[in-house]
């Protein structure tokens, strides 16, 4: 960072240099930029005519020297706007990228989850009729189930086995469909 710092200071520092050997700078710098902040239309003018014009020089000249760090300067801002546009089209990429792999993450996740339902179900009849989905569950809890319609929500950003979790939403489900009562009151935990 230091070193675009110093380069543009030896860049405007050398284009003023450039422009009082032109004669053309005889104003100050301030004087350039009209009261709202924005150069004004005559020393835009003046700057695009000498950016027209052919100069003859030497190499070994000040003027040289300056009209090629102008030069620089102005390939060296082209170079990094063209960079800037290619870093923000690869963050756009990888944003895109990750958006498409969460969803690919969240439907495999929703795959397992149901999977690991059918087997439960395998195991115990009680669970037939249940379902389980992949979303957001109130109180950041990190599952939750409706045991009267056997419905288990399962948060994306669960901490725990997703066997473990809905091991231990169907024990819920269980308990109700064995006697229309929760005994196991551990929402909680």
């Amino acid at each position: 960072m230091r070193l675009h710092r110093y380069l543009a200071l030896l860049i405007s520092i050398t284009s003023i240099l450039f422009l009082a050997g032109l004669g053309w700078a005889k104003e100050t710098p301030e004087a350039a930029f009209n009261n709202t902040g924005k150069i004004s239309a005559e020393y835009t003018a003046r700057l695009k005519r000498i950016a027209d014009q052919q100069i003859e020089m030497d190499q070994n000249t000040p003027m040289r020297t300056a009209v090629d760090n102008y030069m620089l300067m102005k390939k060296a801002e082209e170079d990094s706007r063209k960079k800037m546009e290619t870093i923000a089209q690869e963050r756009a990429n990888e944003a895109q990228e990750k958006i498409e792999s969460e969803v690919t993450a969240g439907q495999s996740e929703q795959t397992r989850a149901e999977r690991i339902l059918d087997s439960l179900i395998a195991r115990n009849p009680l669970l037939q009729g249940a379902t389980v989905y992949i979303r957001q569950c109130p109180h950041n809890w990190q599952g939750c189930v409706y045991y009267k319609t056997g419905v288990i929500w399962i948060d994306p950003d669960h901490k725990a086995s997703l066997e473990k979790i809905m091991a231990h939403e169907c024990d819920h489900i269980i308990d109700w469909r064995t006697d229309g009562d929760i005994d196991n009151n551990d929402y909680h935990e």
